[in-house]
Protein backbone atom coordinates (compact mmCIF):
# COMPACT_ATOMS: atom_id res chain seq x y z
CA UNK A 1 0.00 0.00 0.00
CA UNK A 2 1.19 3.43 1.04
CA UNK A 3 4.33 2.13 2.75
CA UNK A 4 5.42 0.21 -0.35
CA UNK A 5 4.96 3.27 -2.55
CA UNK A 6 7.06 5.44 -0.24
CA UNK A 7 9.69 2.68 0.00
CA UNK A 8 9.99 2.49 -3.79
CA UNK A 9 10.32 6.27 -4.06
CA UNK A 10 12.94 6.58 -1.33
CA UNK A 11 14.94 3.55 -2.49
CA UNK A 12 15.52 5.14 -5.89
CA UNK A 13 16.69 8.45 -4.38
CA UNK A 14 19.41 6.69 -2.36
CA UNK A 15 19.21 9.18 0.51
CA UNK A 16 18.72 6.59 3.30
CA UNK A 17 17.28 3.14 3.93
CA UNK A 18 13.48 3.49 3.62
CA UNK A 19 12.59 0.21 5.35
CA UNK A 20 12.22 1.54 8.93
CA UNK A 21 10.21 4.57 7.80
CA UNK A 22 7.86 2.58 5.57
CA UNK A 23 7.34 -0.03 8.32
CA UNK A 24 6.46 2.72 10.78
CA UNK A 25 3.98 4.28 8.35
CA UNK A 26 2.36 0.89 7.68
CA UNK A 27 2.04 0.18 11.41
CA UNK A 28 0.43 3.57 12.01
CA UNK A 29 -2.09 2.97 9.20
CA UNK A 30 -2.96 -0.53 10.46
CA UNK A 31 -3.28 0.69 14.04
CA UNK A 32 -5.58 3.48 12.92
CA UNK A 33 -7.66 0.98 10.95
CA UNK A 34 -7.96 -1.50 13.81
CA UNK A 35 -8.74 0.89 16.62
CA UNK A 36 -10.44 3.88 15.02
CA UNK A 37 -12.14 2.41 11.95
CA UNK A 38 -12.64 -0.98 13.63
CA UNK A 39 -11.64 -3.01 10.61
CA UNK A 40 -11.89 -6.17 12.70
CA UNK A 41 -14.89 -6.00 15.02
CA UNK A 42 -15.30 -9.03 17.28
CA UNK A 43 -18.58 -7.84 18.79
CA UNK A 44 -20.89 -9.35 16.12
CA UNK A 45 -19.05 -12.67 16.32
CA UNK A 46 -19.21 -12.72 20.12
CA UNK A 47 -22.90 -11.71 20.02
CA UNK A 48 -23.84 -14.53 17.66
CA UNK A 49 -21.90 -17.11 19.66
CA UNK A 50 -23.34 -15.98 23.00
CA UNK A 51 -26.90 -16.06 21.68
CA UNK A 52 -26.55 -19.59 20.29
CA UNK A 53 -24.70 -21.04 23.29
CA UNK A 54 -27.41 -20.01 25.76
CA UNK A 55 -29.67 -22.98 26.45
CA UNK A 56 -32.76 -20.81 26.86
CA UNK A 57 -34.93 -19.81 23.94
CA UNK A 58 -34.56 -16.21 22.80
CA UNK A 59 -36.72 -14.29 20.36
CA UNK A 60 -36.34 -10.57 19.64
CA UNK A 61 -39.31 -8.89 17.99
CA UNK A 62 -39.49 -5.24 16.95
CA UNK A 63 -42.49 -2.95 17.47
CA UNK A 64 -43.95 -3.79 14.08
CA UNK A 65 -43.97 -7.51 14.84
CA UNK A 66 -40.97 -8.54 12.74
CA UNK A 67 -38.80 -11.29 14.20
CA UNK A 68 -35.35 -9.76 14.44
CA UNK A 69 -33.53 -12.69 16.04
CA UNK A 70 -34.26 -16.24 17.08
CA UNK A 71 -31.61 -18.48 18.62
CA UNK A 72 -31.21 -22.23 18.11
CA UNK A 73 -33.11 -23.20 21.27
CA UNK A 74 -36.06 -21.03 20.27
CA UNK A 75 -36.01 -22.34 16.71
CA UNK A 76 -36.03 -25.90 18.08
CA UNK A 77 -39.04 -25.20 20.31
CA UNK A 78 -40.93 -23.48 17.51
CA UNK A 79 -39.93 -26.21 15.05
CA UNK A 80 -38.55 -23.75 12.49
CA UNK A 81 -35.15 -23.02 10.97
CA UNK A 82 -33.52 -19.59 10.79
CA UNK A 83 -34.13 -19.58 7.02
CA UNK A 84 -37.86 -20.06 7.59
CA UNK A 85 -38.15 -16.98 9.80
CA UNK A 86 -36.28 -14.51 7.59
CA UNK A 87 -38.64 -11.67 6.76
CA UNK A 88 -41.52 -13.12 8.79
CA UNK A 89 -43.93 -11.54 11.21
CA UNK A 90 -44.21 -13.01 14.70
CA UNK A 91 -47.71 -14.36 13.95
CA UNK A 92 -46.26 -16.49 11.13
CA UNK A 93 -43.37 -17.78 13.24
CA UNK A 94 -45.53 -18.68 16.25
CA UNK A 95 -48.32 -20.23 14.16
CA UNK A 96 -47.88 -23.69 15.75
CA UNK A 97 -48.13 -22.17 19.22
CA UNK A 98 -51.20 -19.90 19.26
CA UNK A 99 -51.27 -19.80 23.07
CA UNK A 100 -47.66 -18.56 23.15
CA UNK A 101 -48.38 -16.03 20.41
CA UNK A 102 -51.34 -14.70 22.39
CA UNK A 103 -49.20 -14.29 25.52
CA UNK A 104 -46.47 -12.51 23.55
CA UNK A 105 -49.00 -10.07 22.08
CA UNK A 106 -50.92 -9.22 25.23
CA UNK A 107 -48.68 -9.66 28.26
CA UNK A 108 -46.43 -6.88 29.48
CA UNK A 109 -45.34 -8.51 32.74
CA UNK A 110 -41.67 -9.15 33.27
CA UNK A 111 -42.01 -12.88 34.04
CA UNK A 112 -44.68 -15.54 33.93
CA UNK A 113 -45.19 -19.25 33.45
CA UNK A 114 -46.58 -20.58 30.19
CA UNK A 115 -48.03 -24.02 29.62
CA UNK A 116 -47.74 -25.51 26.12
CA UNK A 117 -48.89 -28.86 24.81
CA UNK A 118 -46.45 -30.68 22.55
CA UNK A 119 -46.78 -34.24 21.27
CA UNK A 120 -49.70 -34.94 23.62
CA UNK A 121 -47.82 -33.96 26.76
CA UNK A 122 -47.70 -30.68 28.60
CA UNK A 123 -44.54 -28.62 28.87
CA UNK A 124 -44.06 -25.67 31.18
CA UNK A 125 -41.89 -22.67 30.39
CA UNK A 126 -40.79 -19.68 32.39
CA UNK A 127 -41.17 -16.69 30.10
CA UNK A 128 -39.29 -13.42 30.65
CA UNK A 129 -40.39 -10.39 28.67
CA UNK A 130 -37.91 -7.55 28.29
CA UNK A 131 -39.09 -4.26 26.79
CA UNK A 132 -36.64 -2.23 24.69
CA UNK A 133 -36.96 1.52 24.38
CA UNK A 134 -34.88 4.30 22.91
CA UNK A 135 -33.46 7.22 24.87
CA UNK A 136 -36.70 9.13 24.50
CA UNK A 137 -38.68 6.29 26.09
CA UNK A 138 -40.42 5.14 22.89
CA UNK A 139 -40.80 1.38 22.63
CA UNK A 140 -38.53 -0.32 20.12
CA UNK A 141 -39.44 -3.95 20.64
CA UNK A 142 -39.32 -6.87 23.01
CA UNK A 143 -37.08 -9.79 23.84
CA UNK A 144 -38.68 -13.03 24.98
CA UNK A 145 -36.56 -15.50 26.87
CA UNK A 146 -38.04 -18.82 27.84
CA UNK A 147 -36.69 -21.71 29.84
CA UNK A 148 -38.26 -25.13 30.12
CA UNK A 149 -39.31 -25.85 33.70
CA UNK A 150 -41.40 -29.00 33.18
CA UNK A 151 -39.22 -31.12 35.47
CA UNK A 152 -39.36 -28.47 38.18
CA UNK A 153 -43.15 -28.27 37.92
CA UNK A 154 -43.44 -32.06 38.27
CA UNK A 155 -41.25 -32.00 41.38
CA UNK A 156 -43.29 -29.10 42.74
CA UNK A 157 -46.56 -31.00 42.16
CA UNK A 158 -45.07 -34.06 43.87
CA UNK A 159 -44.04 -31.97 46.88
CA UNK A 160 -47.54 -30.52 47.16
CA UNK A 161 -49.04 -34.02 47.10
CA UNK A 162 -46.60 -35.15 49.79
CA UNK A 163 -47.39 -32.12 51.95
CA UNK A 164 -51.12 -32.87 51.66
CA UNK A 165 -50.56 -36.50 52.57
CA UNK A 166 -48.39 -35.48 55.53
CA UNK A 167 -50.97 -32.96 56.74
CA UNK A 168 -53.67 -35.67 56.62
CA UNK A 169 -51.49 -38.03 58.63
CA UNK A 170 -50.72 -35.42 61.28
CA UNK A 171 -54.37 -34.46 61.83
Amino acid sequence: GVGSTIWLFLQHTGLFSPLPLTSLISCIIWTYGFFYLRIINLLPLAHAKAIDVVGNGLAVIDNEGWVVELNAAAANLLEVTPEQIEGKQDAEVFVKWPSLAAVLKTEQRAMQEVCLEKDNHVQYYELHIIQFSDRGGSGMGQAFIWKEITAQKKVQEQLIKQEKALSILTE
